[in-house]
């Protein structure tokens, strides 16, 4: 059977949405001590880190343009926080989804869910079937029949400077952006993109959709167009 563990998935979160989930963290390892012994970073480090990042987006949001930098400072010390907290998790949960739920975290995978349900998709791949075409496939896991699958592909990654990720399901381009975006839906889990440039790298995200409702976005796959 799929192990599930702690998702990464928040590592797309940015904004108020980022720090509702940091928070969510720290309120289910260090309120629930008889089960998170030992945290590897301490309530207080953890705090620390939310308040930061909670001054800056606030700046960043009223301020503008010039007050990214430390916005993103933040962001990313905030993240590499979580992350390093991941690990810990799943030595603790071993796999159980509740205790993976109780430390704020969501689940990679969901038994119960596995069958029409959304899921945290983080198998998305893809590959060139000939070099020269200007083509390339992306792949995510299977789903049941009547899911929609979203495709999002970019010229380059998700980043503050170029695409702004509002939320799990929303994203804005900053004015003056140059990064173009390719959009394809389909009801297959494999998806053909054609008329693309040699040469350049491609960044693919997916959003699943079914009756249970809309995924968060996949994990990116990246590949250069051959």
């Amino acid at each position: 059977m799929r192990k599930s563990t702690a998702s990464l998935s928040f590592k797309r979160k940015s904004g108020i949405s980022l720090e509702n989930f940091a928070e969510a963290v720290k309120a289910g390892l260090f309120g629930n001590i008889l089960i998170f012994l030992l945290v590897p970073i301490t309530s207080a480090a953890l705090q620390l880190l939310i308040t930061d990042f909670s001054t800056a987006r606030l700046a960043y949001e009223s301020g503008g343009k010039a007050q990214l930098p430390q916005y993103q400072k933040t962001m990313k010390a905030l993240i590499n926080a979580l992350i390093e907290l991941a690990p810990y998790v799943d030595t603790i949960a071993v796999g159980d989804i509740a205790i993976i739920n109780l430390a704020g975290f969501e689940a990679t995978y969901d038994p119960k869910n596995a069958k029409g349900g959304i899921i945290v998709e983080e198998g998305l791949t893809m590959h060139r079937p000939v070099k020269g075409t200007g083509t390339l496939i992306s792949e995510c896991s299977t789903y049941p029949s009547g899911t929609t699958f979203l495709g999002f592909l970019f010229e380059s990654a998700m980043k503050q400077d170029n695409i702004l990720v509002i939320d799990s399901k929303m994203i804005s381009f900053p004015t003056g952006s140059p990064i173009r975006m390719l959009l394809g839906a389909t009801k297959q889990n494999t998806k053909v993109w054609t008329g693309l440039t040699p040469g350049v790298n491609y960044y693919c995200y997916y959003i699943i959709i079914n009756s249970k409702g809309i995924s968060t976005f996949s994990n990116v796959a990246k590949m250069m167009c051959g």
